[in-house]
């Protein structure tokens, strides 16, 4: 009778030492799981501020190019710095002869 009282000791000693090991491993992957959502969130909140600043930064090109093509001040520097510049290189190539 005092075999079978130990042995049962034993055997809830045993169980309640694995529960208490499978609740700490279980929290622990707890933990990975919350630290891997809180790194997805924060990935796509990151994603959504890039796609802002991109949709900002177009919007902002978009804008610069519509004053640059639409202004004919800037258009007209544009030919003027084209001709400035062929003739800076006809001067480079004449210095050279």
């Amino acid at each position: 009778m005092l075999r079978l009282d130990e042995d049962r000791t034993k055997l809830f000693d045993d169980t309640h030492s694995a529960l208490a090991q499978y609740e700490l491993r279980l929290s622990e992957i707890h933990a990975i799981l919350k630290s891997r959502q809180d790194n997805v969130e924060k990935y796509v909140e990151d994603m959504k501020l890039l796609l802002q600043a991109k949709e900002e930064f177009e919007k902002q090109a978009r804008l610069l190019n519509e004053k640059h093509v639409s202004s004919p001040l800037s258009l007209s520097f544009l030919g003027f710095f084209a001709i400035l510049s062929e003739m800076t290189l006809l001067s480079l190539d004449n210095r050279e002869l």
